[in-house]
This record gives C-alpha cells, sequence and structure tokens, in this order.
C-alpha cells in the first residue's frame, strides 16, 4: 500500500473502534449539511485521496455522537475547532 491508502486505513480504522458501532453517528463536514456515517466515511476517504490533512473530534450530543471533521492543505495551518 502506498502512503495514503495506509493513511486513509489507519483513519477509518481507529474512527470506527472509537465510535464502537454506536448507532446515531451524525458527521459534520465543513459546508455540508449533516451526514451519516457511511457519507463521512467516503467524504474522510476523498478528501485524504485528494492529498488534504484530515482531523476529526467526536462528540456526545442528546441525539448520540457527532464526527466533526476538518481538512487542510500541506504547508497550511491546521483550521481551529
Amino acid at each position: 500500500m502506498n502512503p495514503v491508502e495506509v493513511r486513509w486505513h489507519q483513519l477509518r480504522d481507529t474512527l470506527i473502534i472509537e465510535i464502537a458501532a454506536r448507532p446515531n453517528v451524525i458527521c459534520r463536514i465543513p459546508d455540508w449539511e449533516p451526514v451519516d456515517m457511511e457519507m463521512g466515511l467516503r467524504w474522510l476517504q476523498s478528501t485524504i485521496y485528494e492529498g488534504y490533512y484530515v482531523a476529526y473530534r467526536i462528540t456526545d450530543s442528546s441525539d448520540g455522537l457527532e464526527v466533526w471533521f476538518k481538512y487542510w492543505e500541506f504547508g497550511e495551518l491546521a483550521p481551529v475547532w
């Protein structure tokens, strides 16, 4: 595997472990309406494959979990949460 694929697999696997198959996971992608976990993972993969750095944080809400994503390009500072 090339380094981009490795990064995708690492982030995906870590995220899946962290949410531990909990129901009601909503993903918050910059400039998007909230999406489900399946679409969030698709976005994560394509964004990494396009060469961006990606980070996420998980918060608990009354409806379940929220996964907040952010991304940036090489040479830029990571955006604040």
